[in-house]
Protein backbone atom coordinates (compact mmCIF):
# COMPACT_ATOMS: atom_id res chain seq x y z
CA UNK A 1 0.00 0.00 0.00
CA UNK A 2 1.26 3.40 -1.22
CA UNK A 3 2.11 6.12 1.63
CA UNK A 4 0.56 9.87 0.69
CA UNK A 5 2.54 12.59 0.92
CA UNK A 6 1.10 14.04 4.24
CA UNK A 7 2.55 10.45 5.63
CA UNK A 8 5.68 10.92 4.59
CA UNK A 9 8.44 12.57 6.99
CA UNK A 10 10.01 15.46 5.45
CA UNK A 11 11.34 16.39 8.44
CA UNK A 12 13.53 13.59 9.05
CA UNK A 13 14.42 13.24 5.54
CA UNK A 14 15.94 16.39 5.30
CA UNK A 15 17.71 15.98 7.94
CA UNK A 16 19.40 12.98 6.98
CA UNK A 17 20.01 14.22 3.55
CA UNK A 18 21.82 17.02 5.35
CA UNK A 19 23.96 14.54 7.67
CA UNK A 20 24.83 12.11 4.50
CA UNK A 21 25.94 14.85 2.40
CA UNK A 22 28.16 16.36 5.28
CA UNK A 23 29.29 13.14 5.66
CA UNK A 24 30.19 12.92 2.11
CA UNK A 25 31.93 15.79 2.20
CA UNK A 26 34.02 14.22 5.30
CA UNK A 27 35.07 11.67 3.12
CA UNK A 28 35.77 13.65 0.22
CA UNK A 29 38.34 15.93 2.40
CA UNK A 30 39.63 13.16 4.38
CA UNK A 31 40.61 12.07 0.56
CA UNK A 32 42.28 15.10 -0.06
CA UNK A 33 44.06 15.16 3.83
CA UNK A 34 45.26 11.92 2.86
CA UNK A 35 47.02 11.98 -0.09
CA UNK A 36 47.40 15.52 -0.99
CA UNK A 37 48.21 16.73 2.31
CA UNK A 38 50.40 13.77 2.97
CA UNK A 39 49.04 12.40 6.64
CA UNK A 40 48.42 8.80 6.06
CA UNK A 41 47.24 8.76 9.90
CA UNK A 42 44.08 10.53 8.49
CA UNK A 43 40.88 9.89 10.55
CA UNK A 44 38.07 11.89 7.97
CA UNK A 45 37.86 9.04 6.05
CA UNK A 46 37.23 6.26 8.34
CA UNK A 47 34.93 8.95 10.50
CA UNK A 48 32.51 9.37 7.50
CA UNK A 49 32.47 5.60 6.27
CA UNK A 50 31.89 4.42 9.89
CA UNK A 51 29.48 7.61 10.80
CA UNK A 52 26.35 6.82 7.89
CA UNK A 53 26.79 3.38 10.08
CA UNK A 54 26.28 5.03 13.46
CA UNK A 55 23.19 7.22 12.10
CA UNK A 56 21.29 4.14 12.41
CA UNK A 57 21.78 4.05 15.72
CA UNK A 58 20.95 7.54 16.71
CA UNK A 59 17.25 6.63 18.63
CA UNK A 60 18.66 3.47 20.72
CA UNK A 61 18.67 3.92 24.51
CA UNK A 62 21.53 4.88 26.25
CA UNK A 63 21.79 1.62 27.62
CA UNK A 64 21.66 -0.15 24.51
CA UNK A 65 24.38 2.28 22.85
CA UNK A 66 26.80 1.29 25.90
CA UNK A 67 26.10 -2.16 25.35
CA UNK A 68 26.52 -2.34 21.46
CA UNK A 69 29.95 -0.26 22.07
CA UNK A 70 31.09 -3.12 24.60
CA UNK A 71 30.08 -5.65 22.03
CA UNK A 72 32.08 -4.17 19.44
CA UNK A 73 35.36 -3.31 21.91
CA UNK A 74 35.63 -7.36 22.92
CA UNK A 75 35.16 -8.26 19.16
CA UNK A 76 38.36 -6.12 18.57
CA UNK A 77 39.86 -7.64 21.47
CA UNK A 78 39.11 -10.99 20.15
CA UNK A 79 40.62 -10.11 16.93
CA UNK A 80 43.81 -8.83 19.19
CA UNK A 81 43.76 -12.30 21.20
CA UNK A 82 44.03 -14.12 17.88
CA UNK A 83 46.94 -12.01 16.34
CA UNK A 84 48.47 -13.12 19.65
CA UNK A 85 48.08 -16.73 18.93
CA UNK A 86 49.80 -16.38 15.54
CA UNK A 87 52.58 -14.86 16.58
CA UNK A 88 53.13 -16.97 19.56
CA UNK A 89 52.63 -20.12 17.53
CA UNK A 90 55.09 -18.74 14.92
CA UNK A 91 57.42 -17.65 17.56
CA UNK A 92 56.94 -21.55 18.95
CA UNK A 93 57.90 -23.58 16.16
CA UNK A 94 60.38 -20.98 15.20
CA UNK A 95 62.63 -21.54 18.48
CA UNK A 96 61.97 -25.21 18.48
CA UNK A 97 63.70 -25.59 14.90
CA UNK A 98 66.65 -22.97 16.23
CA UNK A 99 67.18 -24.88 19.25
CA UNK A 100 67.63 -28.21 16.61
CA UNK A 101 69.92 -26.16 14.93
CA UNK A 102 72.00 -24.97 17.64
CA UNK A 103 72.48 -28.79 18.12
CA UNK A 104 73.40 -29.25 14.76
CA UNK A 105 70.42 -31.44 13.91
CA UNK A 106 68.78 -31.78 11.08
CA UNK A 107 66.60 -30.11 9.92
CA UNK A 108 63.25 -30.72 8.38
CA UNK A 109 61.32 -28.51 5.07
CA UNK A 110 58.56 -27.64 8.51
CA UNK A 111 61.66 -26.50 10.58
CA UNK A 112 63.45 -24.31 8.02
CA UNK A 113 60.13 -22.84 6.97
CA UNK A 114 58.80 -22.00 10.57
CA UNK A 115 62.64 -20.27 10.82
CA UNK A 116 61.85 -18.62 7.76
CA UNK A 117 58.42 -17.51 8.66
CA UNK A 118 59.40 -16.12 11.83
CA UNK A 119 62.31 -14.30 10.13
CA UNK A 120 60.18 -12.63 7.67
CA UNK A 121 57.56 -11.59 10.07
CA UNK A 122 60.27 -9.76 12.38
CA UNK A 123 61.88 -8.24 9.26
CA UNK A 124 58.24 -6.64 8.28
CA UNK A 125 57.82 -5.49 12.17
CA UNK A 126 60.82 -4.27 12.66
CA UNK A 127 62.82 -2.50 9.82
CA UNK A 128 66.50 -2.57 9.89
CA UNK A 129 68.77 0.88 9.99
CA UNK A 130 68.43 0.57 5.88
CA UNK A 131 64.88 0.90 5.47
CA UNK A 132 64.75 4.01 8.36
CA UNK A 133 67.00 5.90 6.76
CA UNK A 134 65.49 4.81 2.63
CA UNK A 135 62.32 6.41 4.30
CA UNK A 136 64.03 9.17 6.13
CA UNK A 137 65.63 10.00 2.67
CA UNK A 138 61.92 9.77 0.82
CA UNK A 139 60.17 11.99 3.61
CA UNK A 140 63.21 14.59 2.12
CA UNK A 141 62.10 14.79 -1.47
CA UNK A 142 59.90 17.43 -3.16
CA UNK A 143 56.37 17.52 -2.83
CA UNK A 144 55.01 15.42 -5.94
CA UNK A 145 57.69 11.97 -4.64
CA UNK A 146 55.96 12.60 -1.54
CA UNK A 147 52.52 12.27 -2.79
CA UNK A 148 53.61 8.99 -5.02
CA UNK A 149 55.73 7.54 -2.05
CA UNK A 150 52.18 7.95 0.78
CA UNK A 151 49.87 6.77 -1.83
CA UNK A 152 50.63 3.20 -1.10
CA UNK A 153 50.86 4.06 2.44
CA UNK A 154 47.32 5.33 2.85
CA UNK A 155 45.37 2.62 0.49
CA UNK A 156 47.16 0.71 2.86
CA UNK A 157 45.89 2.52 6.06
CA UNK A 158 42.00 2.67 3.84
CA UNK A 159 41.75 -0.55 3.83
CA UNK A 160 43.57 -3.52 5.88
CA UNK A 161 43.95 -0.76 8.84
CA UNK A 162 40.63 0.48 8.14
CA UNK A 163 38.78 -2.72 8.47
CA UNK A 164 40.54 -4.43 10.88
CA UNK A 165 41.40 -1.58 13.44
CA UNK A 166 39.36 1.72 12.49
CA UNK A 167 35.87 0.59 11.93
CA UNK A 168 35.20 -1.59 15.61
CA UNK A 169 36.86 0.84 17.26
CA UNK A 170 35.43 4.37 15.73
CA UNK A 171 31.83 2.24 15.45
CA UNK A 172 32.62 1.50 19.57
CA UNK A 173 33.68 5.02 20.23
CA UNK A 174 30.72 6.87 18.58
CA UNK A 175 28.13 4.75 20.08
CA UNK A 176 29.67 5.80 23.57
CA UNK A 177 29.94 9.50 22.70
CA UNK A 178 26.28 9.18 21.88
CA UNK A 179 25.38 7.44 25.13
CA UNK A 180 27.12 9.74 27.33
CA UNK A 181 25.41 12.27 25.40
CA UNK A 182 21.92 11.14 25.95
CA UNK A 183 22.53 10.29 29.67
CA UNK A 184 24.11 13.89 30.43
CA UNK A 185 27.30 12.87 30.71
CA UNK A 186 28.63 15.37 28.28
CA UNK A 187 26.85 17.89 29.17
CA UNK A 188 28.22 18.23 32.43
CA UNK A 189 24.72 17.54 33.53
CA UNK A 190 25.68 15.03 36.54
CA UNK A 191 26.37 15.41 40.35
CA UNK A 192 29.99 16.15 41.00
CA UNK A 193 29.84 12.59 43.12
CA UNK A 194 29.07 10.75 40.00
CA UNK A 195 32.11 12.66 38.09
CA UNK A 196 34.46 11.70 40.96
CA UNK A 197 33.59 8.41 40.84
CA UNK A 198 33.82 8.13 37.31
CA UNK A 199 37.28 9.75 37.54
CA UNK A 200 39.10 7.62 40.11
CA UNK A 201 37.67 4.25 38.49
CA UNK A 202 38.63 5.22 35.15
CA UNK A 203 41.89 6.40 36.16
CA UNK A 204 42.29 3.34 38.34
CA UNK A 205 42.09 1.04 36.17
CA UNK A 206 43.16 3.05 33.15
CA UNK A 207 46.63 3.91 34.36
CA UNK A 208 47.18 -0.03 35.99
CA UNK A 209 46.91 -1.62 32.66
CA UNK A 210 48.67 1.21 31.01
CA UNK A 211 51.70 0.57 33.45
CA UNK A 212 51.91 -3.24 33.10
CA UNK A 213 51.70 -2.50 29.16
CA UNK A 214 54.35 -0.27 29.09
CA UNK A 215 56.56 -2.35 31.66
CA UNK A 216 56.10 -5.37 29.68
CA UNK A 217 57.01 -4.28 26.47
CA UNK A 218 60.25 -1.76 28.05
CA UNK A 219 61.49 -5.87 29.79
CA UNK A 220 60.82 -7.47 26.19
CA UNK A 221 62.57 -4.70 23.90
CA UNK A 222 59.57 -4.02 22.32
CA UNK A 223 59.35 -7.26 20.65
CA UNK A 224 56.43 -8.73 18.37
CA UNK A 225 55.29 -10.84 20.54
CA UNK A 226 55.21 -8.52 23.34
CA UNK A 227 53.72 -5.71 21.57
CA UNK A 228 51.03 -8.58 20.51
CA UNK A 229 50.20 -9.45 24.24
CA UNK A 230 49.70 -5.99 25.43
CA UNK A 231 47.17 -5.13 22.18
CA UNK A 232 44.84 -7.37 24.11
CA UNK A 233 44.53 -5.13 26.70
CA UNK A 234 44.71 -2.06 25.18
CA UNK A 235 41.01 -1.60 24.65
CA UNK A 236 40.89 -1.61 28.34
CA UNK A 237 43.46 0.71 29.39
CA UNK A 238 42.81 3.33 26.74
CA UNK A 239 39.18 3.65 27.35
CA UNK A 240 39.09 3.25 30.92
CA UNK A 241 41.51 6.41 30.93
CA UNK A 242 39.18 8.57 28.59
CA UNK A 243 36.50 7.88 30.88
CA UNK A 244 38.78 9.39 33.33
CA UNK A 245 39.33 12.40 31.26
CA UNK A 246 35.64 12.93 30.44
CA UNK A 247 34.97 13.43 34.08
CA UNK A 248 38.41 15.60 34.82
CA UNK A 249 37.08 17.80 31.96
CA UNK A 250 33.44 17.79 33.42
CA UNK A 251 34.61 18.66 36.30
CA UNK A 252 36.78 21.28 35.15
CA UNK A 253 33.75 23.19 33.17
CA UNK A 254 31.18 23.08 36.22
CA UNK A 255 33.71 24.45 38.48
CA UNK A 256 33.69 27.97 36.41
CA UNK A 257 37.96 27.85 37.40
CA UNK A 258 39.89 29.31 34.92
CA UNK A 259 37.41 30.73 32.57
CA UNK A 260 40.27 32.21 30.12
CA UNK A 261 41.22 28.65 29.70
CA UNK A 262 37.73 27.10 29.38
CA UNK A 263 37.02 29.64 26.83
CA UNK A 264 40.26 28.62 24.84
CA UNK A 265 39.77 24.75 24.56
CA UNK A 266 35.90 25.71 23.93
CA UNK A 267 37.07 27.73 20.54
CA UNK A 268 39.62 24.94 19.74
CA UNK A 269 36.64 22.47 19.76
CA UNK A 270 34.66 24.63 17.66
CA UNK A 271 37.23 24.72 14.65
CA UNK A 272 38.36 21.28 15.48
CA UNK A 273 38.36 20.24 11.52
CA UNK A 274 40.52 24.01 11.06
CA UNK A 275 42.42 23.04 13.84
CA UNK A 276 43.07 19.56 12.43
CA UNK A 277 43.98 20.25 9.31
CA UNK A 278 46.33 23.24 10.55
CA UNK A 279 48.34 20.16 12.74
CA UNK A 280 48.57 18.61 9.42
CA UNK A 281 49.88 21.80 7.22
CA UNK A 282 52.53 22.51 10.29
CA UNK A 283 54.13 19.46 10.53
CA UNK A 284 53.98 18.69 7.26
CA UNK A 285 56.51 22.09 6.94
CA UNK A 286 58.51 21.15 10.39
CA UNK A 287 59.25 17.53 9.51
CA UNK A 288 58.95 17.17 5.33
CA UNK A 289 61.39 17.67 2.73
CA UNK A 290 58.91 20.55 1.43
CA UNK A 291 59.69 22.64 4.48
CA UNK A 292 62.80 22.21 7.43
CA UNK A 293 62.73 18.33 6.90
CA UNK A 294 63.10 17.22 10.40
CA UNK A 295 61.64 13.91 9.96
CA UNK A 296 63.90 11.52 12.13
CA UNK A 297 66.15 14.33 13.05
CA UNK A 298 64.54 15.04 16.53
CA UNK A 299 64.31 13.06 19.98
CA UNK A 300 61.55 11.69 21.47
CA UNK A 301 61.97 14.50 23.97
CA UNK A 302 62.51 17.12 21.15
CA UNK A 303 59.18 15.58 19.71
CA UNK A 304 57.16 17.72 22.61
CA UNK A 305 58.26 21.01 22.01
CA UNK A 306 56.44 21.24 18.97
CA UNK A 307 53.60 19.34 20.13
CA UNK A 308 53.54 21.68 22.92
CA UNK A 309 53.99 24.73 20.78
CA UNK A 310 51.14 23.74 18.45
CA UNK A 311 48.80 22.95 21.58
CA UNK A 312 49.94 26.74 22.77
CA UNK A 313 49.46 28.05 19.35
CA UNK A 314 45.91 27.22 18.74
CA UNK A 315 44.76 27.64 21.63
CA UNK A 316 45.61 31.59 21.17
CA UNK A 317 44.85 31.87 17.59
CA UNK A 318 41.04 30.32 18.11
CA UNK A 319 39.44 32.28 20.33
CA UNK A 320 40.67 35.09 18.75
CA UNK A 321 39.45 33.98 15.49
CA UNK A 322 36.27 33.41 16.57
CA UNK A 323 35.59 37.04 18.15
CA UNK A 324 35.49 38.27 14.57
CA UNK A 325 34.04 35.00 12.70
CA UNK A 326 31.28 32.36 13.23
CA UNK A 327 33.13 29.03 12.26
CA UNK A 328 36.63 28.42 11.48
CA UNK A 329 37.69 28.82 7.75
CA UNK A 330 37.51 24.89 7.03
CA UNK A 331 34.22 24.59 8.97
CA UNK A 332 32.28 27.33 7.11
CA UNK A 333 33.11 25.49 3.92
CA UNK A 334 31.96 22.43 5.11
CA UNK A 335 28.38 23.87 6.58
CA UNK A 336 28.37 25.73 3.19
CA UNK A 337 28.85 22.54 0.99
CA UNK A 338 26.63 20.58 3.07
CA UNK A 339 23.36 22.89 2.73
CA UNK A 340 24.60 23.83 -1.04
CA UNK A 341 24.51 27.75 0.00
CA UNK A 342 26.92 30.01 1.05
CA UNK A 343 26.56 30.62 5.25
CA UNK A 344 27.08 33.68 7.07
CA UNK A 345 30.82 33.87 8.15
CA UNK A 346 31.69 37.21 9.96
CA UNK A 347 29.90 38.10 12.79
Amino acid sequence: MSRSNSDTPTGDIRVANAFFRRLLWLFLFGIIHAYLLLWDGEILYPYALVGMLAFNFRNWKAKYLVTGAVVLLIFGTALSVKDYIITKRANDKAQVAQLKKDKKETLTKKDSTAIDAWDGMLKERTPDKEKINKKIAEYNKGYFSLVWYKASINQYMQTFIMYRYFFWDILAMMLLGMAFFKSGILKAARSNRFYIIMLIIGYAIGFTVNYFESEHLIDHNFSALSEDLTNITYDLGRVAVTFGHIALIMLFCKSGALGFLRKSLAAVGKMAFSNYITQTIICNIVFLGIGFGLYGKLERYELYYVVFSIWLFQLIISPIWLKYFRFGPLEWAWRSLTYWKKQPFKK
